[in-house]
């Protein structure tokens, strides 16, 4: 019943419009409905075109995203394949890859290895002496982030000369 009266109130002024409407002059009736035109097609692009170029813009930009990334990854591709040969080489090598890259780098920042043997498969205990502590922080550095070297464990001592220590170390390919 509450339906029907709505409805009722409804056709009520929508006839009242009507009658509105064509109580008006021709010019004035077509100036209306041209105003209704151009509101429906107001409401179309907002609805529907407005979105759609946002998506397409959005889409764009994550386009141009993407092919950097492939422009970036193709350029860098030679270097990719040779870090993992070598990554590859130095697993299979075992300790043996292992000691030739810690005493190459010990060479490289004047560091002496007094004593080495293998712990397993993967680690190395080396022992320095009277060697210089930067020095020795500098290759460990290296170690780590240059040849994927970790430090295990680490034991210091100082000798009397300032800045140089006794180390026992062990590094885990």
């Amino acid at each position: 019943m509450a339906d029907s009266n709505a409805l009722g109130a409804l056709s009520d002024k929508v006839r009242e419009v009507k009658r509105a409407f064509y109580g008006l002059q021709r010019r004035e009736q077509n100036l209306i409905m041209l105003m209704g035109v151009v509101i429906l097609i107001a409401v179309i692009y907002l609805v529907a075109m407005f979105p759609a170029q946002n998506a397409v813009a959005a889409a764009t930009k994550k386009l141009e995203a993407k092919q950097s990334l492939l422009s970036w990854m193709q350029a860098n591709e030679e270097a990719a394949k040779n870090a993992a040969k070598s990554s590859q080489g130095a697993s299979r090598g075992g300790n043996k890859n292992l000691l030739g890259s810690v005493n190459q780098a010990a060479n490289r920042y004047q560091i002496t290895l007094q004593r080495s043997e293998p712990e397993g498969k993967d680690k190395l205990r080396i022992w320095l002496e009277d060697t210089s502590f930067n020095n020795m922080v500098k290759w460990l550095h290296f170690l780590e982030s240059k040849r994927g070297i970790a430090v295990s464990s680490i034991s210091l001592d100082a000798e009397k000369q300032p800045g140089l220590v006794s180390a026992k170390i062990v590094l885990k390919n």
